[in-house]
């Protein structure tokens, strides 16, 4: 799981600057 949190960091970093809310949602699913 430690090694899934900074590929998730990372994601939530590129899509808070795209706006894109449902792929931080299918990321944590």
């Amino acid at each position: 799981c430690q090694s899934l949190q900074p590929k998730v960091i990372n994601i939530d970093e590129e899509a808070a600057g795209n706006s894109s809310g449902e792929d931080i949602n299918a990321t944590k699913a």
